[in-house]
């Protein structure tokens, strides 16, 4: 498996490169950390997954949080994950916070068309590929620190990569456009929003519906016809079996909100179900307590 410290900058101030794990042809594992917390990332930071998802769209970050939450995935795994940010909408002053952090990526959601995509682009990256404006305190003191013949600039602008996010019907006709915009370096796939967007059923990640599959089609052909990886969630292994099959290179496999709840209901479940196998309680059935099923689903965290 891939290992990320080797794709470090000379400091950890600055991004890990990103962009080059992803067009290295390996699979990508990340993990996500969706509990608001600096400690909940410290926790994830941990785990073995190479990137970690934080997810500025649907959980509550401001961005002193977000920065912390970035500090504390980067610092605490000691460079080997990876911190990769999805912006919240309309607010593109997080850029800035989340790369001068040292986020390895960014993502924005719902990007339409080409014009969405180059002002991403321009809000991401230092000229002459965009006009992001230097960060004077993002590498105090460490500003020399880079390879021969490179410069801060050129370690932003080579290691963070920037996703373009498909996920609406008009995302997906102009895809094509959208992945052959200079500085767009990957894709990202909201299946869950897609499939809303065409009118399919809501809350389903996959689906075998013609439509649905055409899309994640088109997709995959302009990533491919690019030279872009395609990463989004994966959190059932069929799913996982048909994205591989399709092309995707980077995976969202777990999540620490979800993670909690499974491995906490399964732990219960197996307990109470030992008490009774053993004989140690009378009652029939499903395990209960409290005169509650311990029977519950598993959840999954994604979007």
């Amino acid at each position: 498996m891939l290992d990320p410290k080797e794709y470090n900058a000379l400091d950890l101030a600055q991004p890990t490169d990103f962009t080059s794990m992803l067009r290295s042809g390996e699979l990508l594992w990340g993990t996500s950390c969706r509990i608001p917390h600096e400690e909940a990332a410290r926790v994830v930071a941990t785990l073995p997954h190479q990137f970690c998802f934080l997810d500025a769209e649907h959980s509550p970050l401001n961005p002193t949080l977000l920065v912390s939450l970035i500090k504390a995935i980067q610092y605490t795994s000691n460079g080997s994950m990876v911190p990769y940010v999805r912006l919240a909408p309309n607010m593109p002053d997080l850029i800035n916070y989340v790369l001068n952090a040292g986020a390895g990526g960014i993502v924005q959601p719902h990007v339409q068309n080409a014009a969405q995509a180059q002002q991403l682009v321009s809000y991401a990256k230092f000229p002459p590929l965009g006009a992001r404006s230097y960060p004077p305190l993002a590498l105090f003191g460490k500003q020399t620190r880079t390879k021969p013949g490179k410069t801060v600039y050129n370690i932003w602008n080579e290691h963070a990569a920037v996703f373009a996010q498909i996920e609406d019907i008009e995302g997906v006709e102009n895809v094509e456009e959208i992945a052959a915009v200079p500085g767009i370096d990957a894709l990202m796939v909201g299946t869950g929003d897609l499939r809303c967007s065409l009118g399919l059923e809501v809350g389903s990640q996959d689906g075998d519906e013609p439509r649905f599959l055409a899309a994640l089609d088109k997709i995959q052909r302009a990533a491919d016809k690019h030279g872009l990886a395609v990463l989004g969630f994966a959190m059932t292994p069929k799913i996982l079996e048909r994205r591989v099959k399709l092309g995707w290179r980077a995976f969202i496999v777990h999540s620490d909100g979800s993670a909690i709840f499974n491995s906490g209901v399964k732990s219960l479940e197996d307990n109470v179900r030992l008490v009774e196998l053993a004989g140690v309680n009378d009652n029939k059935g499903e395990p209960e307590i409290n005169g509650q099923s311990t029977k519950f689903n598993a959840v999954n965290s994604t979007h």
